[in-house]
């Protein structure tokens, strides 16, 4: 699934976590800051004109690094299990009940992931989403 953009350009600094503006096609300048390239770099060195979609591929790379499994502390790990419901449980693992953000491409949730290994208690070094989740080797 691919998501359909609205707003085909924008201003971004590459490497972000996040747009600084879409730009309005009939203007050329921001639509919600309605400033040029230069008055947004004024505020945000490095920032670009960028397609959306090309924003989006990008953040998609960074965000689906491989994945290593970190430690934490038990204290960490019971806070995390026990804030909310979990939005999946796993053989002696878990997703934290709310995304920490959406995948760039598809729109999806991810969650932040726990899991309890021995006396090893671990999280991902990045959030995954459910599906990926479930495709995790099952140990």
């Amino acid at each position: 699934m691919e998501i359909n953009f609205r707003v085909k350009n924008i201003y971004a600094v590459p490497g972000a976590h996040n747009i600084i503006d879409g730009i309005h096609t009939e203007t050329g300048r921001g639509i919600y800051s309605n400033e040029t390239l230069d008055q947004i770099r004024a505020r945000h060195p490095g920032a670009e004109i960028m397609t959306m979609a090309d924003f989006c591929e990008a953040k998609h790379a960074r965000q689906n690094m491989p994945l290593v499994w970190d430690d934490t502390t038990d204290d960490v790990y019971e806070k995390s299990r026990c804030c909310l419901p979990p939005a999946r449980y796993g053989k002696n693992s878990f997703l934290v009940g709310e995304p920490d953000d959406h995948c760039a491409k598809t729109g999806w949730p991810r969650y932040r992931a726990f899991k309890h290994d021995g006396d090893k208690y671990l999280v991902a070094s990045r959030p995954m989403t459910l599906r990926e989740f479930d495709n995790l080797p099952k140990e």
